[in-house]
């Protein structure tokens, strides 16, 4: 009866796992009408920490506030790599142009510099939007009805 019971559990969290994965796509498909395989290895990144955590002996309600705050941290890092990326491809583009297009006496046909405050700037913005895309959704998701939101 004991194993049973373990199986009924480990059946029901099992689905659970795949309830909040089809609602992800669900909730990002009727958002943007596309949809954003991206989102499973996120989700997949999560649980593996807060799998670790639990098997480091963490209390499993202690460790949901932190895959939380993970899930946040994670959105804000990839909004600061891609600032990152997007201010050194405009950086490479500025030296690559201002080389490549002269004006007719060879003298450099523009003069562009690229302020290091804008760079700081883009990457705080781009954090903060990261932030909003990790934490947005997950917010109006909790907020829904599933059964709604699954229909919609």
């Amino acid at each position: 009866m004991e194993i049973l019971l373990q199986l009924v559990y480990s059946g029901i969290a099992l689905g659970m796992i795949y309830a909040v994965i089809a609602f992800g796509y669900q909730l990002t498909f009727q958002t943007s009408d596309t949809l954003n395989f991206g989102q499973g290895d996120a989700l997949m990144l999560g649980a593996m920490v807060g799998l670790t955590l639990v098997n480091l002996g963490v209390n499993y309600w202690l460790m949901i506030p932190l895959v939380i705050i993970f899930g946040l941290l994670q959105g804000g890092l990839v909004g600061l790599a891609g600032s990152v990326l997007g201010s050194a491809l405009a950086f490479g583009l500025l030296v690559v142009f201002s080389h490549i297009f002269k004006s007719p006496d060879g003298s450099a046909l523009f003069s562009a510099q690229l302020d290091p405050m804008l760079v700081l700037l883009a990457s705080v913005v781009a954090c903060g939007v990261g932030l909003a895309a990790a934490a947005i959704p997950a917010r109006s998701a909790a907020r829904m009805d599933p059964v709604q939101a699954i229909r919609a």
